[in-house]
């Protein structure tokens, strides 16, 4: 039997916030491990006498890392497609 529990478990899950100065391999091996594939990018910025904001500056996945790793861009299925319709 399914519960509501089980499908929340696998549907939501926590958000990654990583900031922009962080390399791309502790983000990968850390997707690696929570068998996550997106985070978002924030940048810290602090004025004085105030508290420190996360502005939210881009999203990066699993599929950017591995791509600038192979420097090369990855083409799946729905992008295919999408090319051949184009042509």
């Amino acid at each position: 039997m399914i519960t509501l529990r089980h499908i929340q478990s696998i549907l939501i899950r926590e958000l990654l916030y990583i900031g922009h100065d962080i390399t791309l391999e502790p983000i990968l091996s850390h997707f690696n491990n929570d068998n996550s594939h997106m985070g978002i990018i924030t940048k810290v910025i602090e004025e004085e006498g105030k508290d420190p904001i996360y502005k939210k500056i881009g999203i990066i996945t699993r599929e950017d890392i591995v791509e600038e790793m192979l420097m090369e861009e990855i083409e799946d299925e729905v992008e295919h497609e999408e090319l051949i319709e184009e042509r």
